[in-house]
């Protein structure tokens, strides 16, 4: 059997965070001529938490990154969540809000609660003139002051929101951001992300990175044409060899089209030795947490109700409207 298509078989193979050190600071390098770097989090992946959670304790990151956009958090609460990670108590209830607002109980795996701890003690250690902002990607909904009937932000709109943020808050003041998504709303050229309003501002600003999660033999393949081993690294697609459907393509959400290039969609592979998909998933005690199951309800009474069907078209000119950003 082929050395490492047997390592595989074992999902314990992820490199460890201080094998990762070296990773992250190669990924904060890409700032030196990107003004975005946005990396792919595919939701409650094992390798990404610890990808994620190496990178913000790097020394460099305070020197090099002005503002950290994040997926699993919801805008409304911007003040909310600024006061938290500057030291501010909340109660437990409340700082679960910050993400149960997006409506999407991906983020009850406790791999996003530990993060969100752990960005906190980080920023509170780093002076105070060089701490990143954290803005939360997900776009605001009011569901506390909302009714059913009343317009809730929803369809395309929700992608073009993490847009507005970058270019806005960074792009246009000449500062940097880093991007923690859902690859598919990063690839370049993707009918869910929102990166191609991105590249339409600047082209060649932002370096986008994902890890690769594919089937066992794909990533075997990919791993022998390419002779990788187990130390982590950060591989520009365009240098790799990838023969073979299973890896020059990615599956697209988007009607009448079924694959996307790989070397067209991604500028790096985050690769962090020969493992398997490990993913993270939400207890079920979380998911039955009464407050939870109340809040999802209101939710859902108020989106079914809004008016007028749901639209995922991408507006043919897009104003990132900068007004009004927290």
């Amino acid at each position: 059997m082929n050395l490492i298509f047997a390592a595989l078989l074992s999902p314990l193979l992820a490199a460890s965070e201080s094998d990762l050190a070296p990773l992250a600071d190669n990924v904060l390098d890409l700032f030196d001529s990107h003004a975005i770097v946005a990396i792919g989090d595919h939701h409650g992946e094992m390798g990404d938490a610890a990808f994620r959670n190496t990178l913000i304790q790097r020394p460099g990151l305070a020197e090099r990154v002005d503002f950290i956009v994040l997926e699993f958090l919801n805008a409304h609460w911007q003040d909310e969540i600024d006061a938290y990670l500057g030291g501010a108590e909340f109660p437990e209830g409340t700082v679960k809000r910050f993400w149960r607002d997006t409506r999407h109980d991906v983020w009850e795996a406790p791999v996003y609660a530990e993060f969100l701890a752990l960005l906190r003690d980080t920023l509170s250690a780093m002076p105070a003139d060089l701490r990143p902002r954290i803005l939360a990607g997900n776009a605001p909904v009011d569901w506390d002051g909302s009714e059913p009937g009343d317009v809730i932000i929803d369809g395309r709109e929700t992608l073009d929101y993490p847009a507005r943020l970058v270019i806005c808050h960074a792009m246009r003041q000449n500062r940097t951001a880093l991007v923690i998504f859902g690859p598919g709303h990063l690839y370049h050229d993707h009918y869910w992300s929102f990166m191609p309003l991105i590249d339409a501002e600047l082209t060649g600003a932002a370096a986008v990175i994902a890890q690769p999660v594919w089937t066992g033999l794909a990533i075997s393949r990919l791993a022998v044409d390419n002779q990788l081993g187990a130390e982590p690294a950060l591989l520009a697609t365009s240098e790799l060899s990838l023969a073979g459907d299973d890896l020059n393509v990615l599956i697209s959400g988007e009607p009448g089209r079924a694959v996307l290039p790989l070397n067209e969609t991604l500028d790096y592979l985050l690769w962090m030795g020969p493992r398997g998909d490990v993913r993270q998933r939400a207890s079920e005690t979380a998911l039955a947490d009464p407050a939870l199951l109340d809040l999802r309800s209101r939710q859902n009474d108020i989106r079914n109700a809004a008016p007028g069907p749901i639209s995922w078209e991408r507006a043919p000119d897009f104003d990132p409207n900068c007004g009004g950003l927290n």
